[in-house]
């Protein structure tokens, strides 16, 4: 396993993903924080959309997070009534939110604030630039689903996490996702040089998500089409937009036909736990994709070098 640890986190924006709800990523994102203070240093906490539904700002059911003095957030501008940290605006407006328009704040003093953040793509990008700017922000770590973070992947401090949890039950279930999705993180970047054949066919770009019916209606045209010329390369926006099977997957990576036009960067997975090693749990993947895992229970004592984190 390679090491969770500042060095990996510092002068990036950590993207955290995974492949549900309660899959680990608050976790993730509170033992990225702990690393930092650890060594004095401070991040910046945004996320990819919090819209509470129909509560208000300083409703129990808003999205709270505990900060230190220093530490960075984006929040909407009518929560900062709600939180104790001392608040202070640093930038913004960047997009809007159920919340309202969506500003970086610094907390004055360590406590409670409301993480909020832009329903926007472009304008999540622009808080995740202007917060890694900040003076005293180390780190921006961000959250949220993958269709949202791969849109920041053109970012060039971009880095991918993925958080996982398992038990024994679906051990082996998980394993395949997690082969499922390094596969996904690792189809190569489009450009014209890109295909090996002696005479290089155009690419068919994919508008939208390449699913498994688009691609039997790509098969139906190549077999009814009277020119029996090869099926070219197909280029989707980002992994983000690949809804194929595992084995339909598979089949195009080995193949060398499918690519993404903007790759993102992967940094790895994080492992949480329950009943289960990460040793037993490593046994069941490809040695490639085991390669990748940081650590596991990054929330427990020594799991990561944690040490006492807060």
């Amino acid at each position: 396993m390679m090491p969770l640890d500042t060095k990996l986190v510092c002068s990036h924006v950590n993207l955290i993903t995974g492949f549900s709800s309660g899959c680990g990523k608050t976790s993730l994102a509170k033992a990225m924080m702990a690393l930092l203070r650890m060594e004095g240093k401070r991040a910046a906490l945004l996320t990819a959309g919090y819209e509470a539904g129909r509560a208000t700002a300083g409703s129990a059911a808003a999205n709270r997070i505990e900060l230190l003095s220093g530490e960075a957030f984006s929040t909407s501008a009518a929560s900062l009534p709600f939180a104790d940290c001392r608040p202070q605006i640093e930038a913004g407006p960047f997009g809007s939110s159920a919340l309202g328009p969506i500003v970086l704040a610094r907390a004055g003093r360590s406590g409670n604030a409301i993480l909020v953040g832009p329903g926007q793509n472009e304008a999540l990008a622009d808080a995740s630039r202007e917060a890694l700017g900040l003076p005293g922000i180390d780190a921006v770590i961000i959250d949220g689903t993958l269709s949202r973070l791969t849109q920041l992947s053109h970012l060039p401090e971009a880095l991918l996490f993925c958080a996982v949890m398992a038990d024994r039950a679906n051990q082996h279930g998980i394993a395949r996702r997690m082969e499922h999705f390094f596969r996904l993180v690792n189809l190569p970047q489009w450009n014209e040089g890109s295909s090996d054949r002696q005479i290089s066919p155009a690419c068919r770009r994919i508008e939208g998500p390449l699913t498994s019916a688009v691609l039997h209606e790509i098969y139906a045209e190549r077999s009814s089409s009277r020119h029996k010329t090869p099926l070219p390369p197909l280029v989707v926006e980002d992994m983000a937009h690949v809804f194929l099977s595992g084995q339909e997957l598979e089949d195009l990576a080995s193949s060398h036909m499918l690519f993404v036009a903007h790759p993102v960067r992967f940094a790895g997975f994080v492992l949480t736990l329950r009943d289960l090693s990460p040793e037993d749990f490593a046994a069941s993947l490809p040695s490639s994709v085991a390669d990748h895992i940081l650590c596991g229970n990054p929330y427990e004592q020594d799991a990561c070098t944690l040490g006492g984190a807060a």
